[in-house]
């Protein structure tokens, strides 16, 4: 390990009498009279007490030797507020509050933590959050020894810093005007607010960003911090992709290249959003029916790959094989097949929804159809995996919470199943994929309605529940627990064992929902998220994987966004972007799927592209298309985060007007930051830490009201603009 005092760079702080600091001393100011130099160890002296830091234990963790009336060891730098922070990096803080008294003016303040951050990577010591010092009551200029330097909540106080000090200099600060409210002190005008969130590094004055109009935000990358392995980005064929396939002869190959393209142009703007998933719909069979499967919306209706004689016809379905082959071809690197119902010749109805009031609440699967519903979708998934086909997952489920019985829900396929009827399909799958060799396809369930059914026990869709009849109802919630909890005597049933599908060799200790209908703020998607996060944490013996497999504004209203429908595209994209966000890095999902891809006749918040049908009666008829906004933000994600990419640590100052995520890919060579910005401009200043060199390339891809991940390259070591009410990934090649 190379010597701590090649590492440090000289720092002014408030304490110092003399403006000079030597290297490899770290200050901070407290009582402490003198100043000891002895070999091996540097002091620091935090308000009140002094601290004696033992600088060969960086590695790992500080020793900490406290001079007060003896000399005591403590083994762990949390016993005297010495917090190791992001692998490598060390935070001096007081974390209690402490009583200030200012005696320039006669008013105490309760005041936080004091908080410097050493980045070992650098051998810079940078002042963490909003640092400003506190001079007389009418100016504030030099330092000297009367100053105090405090942090406080970066709600209230800011600094205009127009240098930043190195061997020999001293800050200049903004003039504040301040008066007392209950005893706190608080700025009443701030010449030139900087903003929440801003870092400044005391060693590089040219880092500044003061003089810029952009307000300069500090990110710093934590390589060694690492959370979720990605599996997709995906969206869904149902339902209108049918007829685009078939009969949108002129537009479909624009139309799958918007979806699948990886490919930059010559001037390094994407063709499409590069999605790495595609869900497709195994349909019921309803199509063939027409009228008669009782679903009003013919778009809403499926074709199967089953007949009436029960044999398989492949020609069937062509609209969506055009698009499974653009998938393909694209190289879309996974293929999930869904189903939302039962074949209709598997029903118990003859149909791919149910009749009102037939056994409510249970599957409109015939009992003695278990086997062969399973082995359709085993037999289905072989036949196009042989073909070469990305066929990785099957979905045999979906929504089963809704009724799905004509009365409420009359325009599309679906049926409802109860926890030991999702359990006895799954088994009956499992043992199908086993038998037709798919070792490699996996079982996504159960695609709950909403995530509150996941986590927790809902009302009239919980197991053991009595109904107005003092019938038990049947369990449709709480599925992590009933599906994943190994615990066989929870609920004192010798079936409940049976619910348990954690053992199985396709479901890889995987769940799926749907976000619909948690996302009005940004305090409900966190709330929600949690909840589902920590469930997912205690279920099974191994974390839960958790997939968001379907979400588009079903919502009618947004924190920002009251009337949904009269939102623009950018502002509709920017919610949806919230919710990635959440689902991301509170629930930690692995995998998150829009709905929709394509739709005609409904609002365009439900949709990526809007189809036009220029005045046709039907989507049979060729017409135009559009791409929503909603499009090139999901690309933002999409296109530049792969499957096998990790998440690793971001350090910055979140809110819901400001968040990203940071992503390294497999081999390390590359490393993506989607960062959405509801405020004014910003500056971006970089800081990695845990890379294995400087980036050689850097690009940004821009999608806001009016660019559509529009393409620009910086310069390494430059400043990243993020743009007003934007959402930017920057790429980050070494």
């Amino acid at each position: 390990m190379m010597s701590l005092k090649n590492y440090l760079l000289p720092l002014l702080l408030a304490a110092m009498v003399s403006p000079v600091a030597y290297a490899g001393d770290i200050y901070i100011w407290g009582d402490c009279n003198s100043w000891n130099i002895s070999d091996g160890y540097k002091f620091a002296t935090q308000d009140g007490e002094t601290y004696i830091l033992n600088l060969d234990k960086l590695e790992g963790q500080f020793q900490i030797i406290d001079n007060d009336g003896g000399w005591t060891k403590w083994a762990s730098p949390a016993d005297r507020n010495l917090v190791p922070d992001f692998g490598g990096v060390y935070r001096l803080s007081t974390t209690s509050t402490k009583n200030i008294n200012w005696n320039a003016s006669g008013y105490t303040a309760s005041l936080p933590y004091v908080e410097l951050v050493f980045k070992r990577s650098t051998g810079e010591l940078q002042v963490r959050r909003q640092l400003f010092l506190r001079g007389s009551a009418t100016s504030w200029d030099r330092l000297d020894a009367s100053t105090r330097m405090t942090t406080l909540d970066g709600n209230y106080y800011t600094l205009d810093v127009p240098s930043f000090p190195i061997s020999g200099e001293t800050f200049k600060v903004a003039a504040y005007d301040w008066s007392t409210d209950n005893g706190i002190l608080r700025p009443q005008e701030i010449a030139t607010p900087i903003g929440v969130g801003t870092w400044y590094d005391l060693t590089d004055k040219s880092r500044s960003g003061v003089g810029d109009t952009e307000k300069t935000v500090y990110v710093e990358v934590d390589a060694s911090t690492t959370y979720q392995t990605w599996r997709g980005f995906g969206a869904s064929d149902a339902w209108s992709p049918q007829f685009v396939g078939e009969y949108w002869t002129g537009c479909r190959g624009n139309i799958a290249r918007l979806l699948f393209s990886q490919k930059l142009g010559a001037d390094g703007q994407p063709e499409g959003i590069g999605l790495s998933m595609w869900r497709v719909n195994l349909g019921a069979g309803s199509r063939e029916q027409g009228e008669a499967s009782g679903i009003s919306d013919y778009r809403r209706r499926q074709q199967s790959f089953f007949t009436d004689s029960w044999t398989y016809d492949w020609n069937k379905c062509a609209g969506q094989r055009y698009f499974m082959d653009q998938a393909k071809n694209y190289g879309v690197e996974s293929i999930l097949f869904f189903s939302n119902s039962p074949l209709v010749q598997m029903t118990n109805n003859g149909r791919a929804l149910k009749t009102p009031g037939q056994d409510v609440g249970y599957s409109n699967l015939s009992n003695q159809h278990y086997d062969g519903f399973a082995d359709y979708l085993a037999t289905v998934a072989k036949y196009f995996y042989d073909l070469g086909y990305p066929i990785k997952y099957i979905s045999p489920i979906n929504e089963p919470q809704w009724l799905w019985d004509g009365k409420n829900t009359q325009g599309q396929e679906g049926s409802p199943y109860t926890v030991w009827e999702t359990a006895h399909l799954v088994r009956k799958l499992n043992q199908k994929l086993d038998d037709k060799g798919l070792s490699n396809v996996g079982i996504i369930i159960p695609e709950s309605a909403r995530y509150d059914f996941m986590y927790q026990s809902v009302s009239g869709y919980a197991y053991g529940e009595k109904d107005a009849n003092g019938n038990m109802t049947p369990g449709r919630s709480d599925l992590m627990w009933l599906h994943f909890n190994p615990d066989k005597n929870k609920y004192g049933n010798a079936d409940t064992d049976y619910y348990y599908l954690g053992d199985l060799s396709h479901v890889n200790n995987t769940i799926a929902g749907h976000s619909y209908f948690t996302d009005s703020s940004w305090e409900t998607l966190r709330w929600h998220r949690q909840k589902l996060n920590e469930k997912r944490s205690i279920t099974n013996v191994t974390p839960l994987e958790v997939w968001q497999t379907e979400w588009c504004h079903m919502s009618d209203s947004y924190e920002d966004l009251p009337d949904v429908n009269a939102g623009s595209g950018m502002q509709l994209s920017m919610e949806m972007s919230r919710v990635i966000h959440c689902d991301i890095t509170v629930a930690n999902v692995s995998s998150w799927s829009y709905w929709v891809c394509m739709d005609s006749d409904c609002p365009v918040r439900y949709t990526l592209i809007h189809l036009n049908r220029n005045g046709s009666n039907d989507l049979y008829t060729e017409g135009t298309y559009s791409a929503a906004r909603t499009l090139w933000t999901l690309g933002n994600y999409s296109l530049f985060i792969r499957p096998d990419y990790k998440r690793i640590g971001l350090n910055y100052i979140e809110s819901k007007d400001f968040f990203a995520t940071a992503w390294l890919s497999p081999n390390s060579s590359r490393l993506v930051i989607v960062y959405t910005n509801f405020g004014d401009a910003k500056l971006l200043d970089y800081k990695p830490f845990g890379m294995q060199s400087e980036p050689s390339k850097v690009t940004t891809y821009t999608t806001s009201e009016n660019k559509e991940l529009q393409a620009l390259t910086v310069a390494p070591g430059d400043y990243v603009k993020l743009d007003k009410f934007s959402v930017t990934t920057v790429v980050y090649d070494f």
